[in-house]
């Protein structure tokens, strides 16, 4: 049976359709569109950002029912959560689309963001894991040894960055506070929009290949380099670096000196990209 998961994020406002079958899921299609939900620094949900996040929840909703998919998860993160105006916003998605969204904490959107990574195609992953999935207004971290999992949820995503304009002292210095997890060899796993976007440019890519990324390893250095190359050029400049930036360039810079900060403070000189990530985990704890 198809099933449908939509998570509003800070950024963008996504879907998966997939079909789950004998304990295996086969994606059908995937949907992105960027409102940035989550584009102010005074925890208010701007009314042109509701009006289009409310605009692309209906064509998902309406593309969804067209696939055959009766069963569908809408879930909302950080912009969401922490919103002043969030019961006004989740009234009117359940007047205008006739649907209940379920707002989820850091660490459940950790979980979640861990299920869905880790079900996908990565091989030789062992039992000392993390998963990191930075966002656009929050970080997830979850980890796993010896059956012991922990999640761990940081105020601190790509759009929250950009929109305080956080330097990269002060980025590394509001994660160092919130992380603090011992030194084990851990095998990262990375998911979100700003790991993804990063191995694609990388590779060269010009349009996004989930085949082409997922589980290719991120190098320390390769990050760097392609950090140091972004922050010479405007916000103009890096939107039309490539396609892949278009309506990332604003915050790649952020998301990258995330990546860097966290790479730096866990030790980590490689990450392995997983393509799946928090769509993946909804339908999978559907089952």
């Amino acid at each position: 049976m198809k099933k449908a998961a939509i998570d509003i994020g800070s950024n963008t406002v996504q879907m998966l359709i997939a079909e789950v079958s004998n304990g295996s899921l086969k994606r059908d299609n995937s949907y992105l569109c960027t409102t940035r939900l989550g584009g102010n620094s005074d925890g208010i949900l701007a009314a042109a950002a509701i009006a289009d996040t409310v605009a692309v929840l209906k064509e998902y909703l309406a593309i969804a029912k067209r696939a055959g998919v009766k069963d569908i998860d809408i879930v909302a993160t950080a912009a969401v959560r922490e919103a002043v105006n969030r019961q006004e916003f989740l009234d009117i998605v359940s007047n205008v689309c006739c649907y209940k969204v379920e707002v989820i904490d850091g660490v459940r959107e950790a979980e979640l963001s861990a299920c869905g990574a880790l079900a996908g195609n990565l091989a030789g992953i062992n039992d000392d894991v993390m998963v990191i999935d930075i966002g656009g207004g929050s970080t997830e971290l979850i980890y796993k040894n010896d059956n012991h999992i922990a999640a761990v949820s940081i105020k601190m995503g790509a759009g929250r960055a950009a929109v305080n304009n956080w330097n990269e002292e002060e980025i590394f210095a509001r994660i160092g506070d919130s992380v603090c997890i011992d030194n084990r060899d851990w095998q990262a796993v990375g998911v979100g929009g700003t790991i993804t976007t990063a191995a694609a440019l990388i590779k060269g890519l010009k349009e996004y290949s989930r085949a082409s990324i997922e589980g290719s390893q991120l190098h320390y250095y390769d990050v760097e380099m392609l950090l140091d190359r972004l922050m010479l050029l405007n916000i103009e400049q890096r939107c039309s670096f490539s396609p892949l930036l278009s309506e990332r360039g604003e915050i790649i810079v952020e998301g990258l000196l995330i990546l860097i900060s966290l790479m730096k403070l866990l030790s980590l000189a490689t990450i392995k990209v997983g393509a799946g990530g928090l769509l993946e985990g909804v339908i999978w704890q559907s089952e």
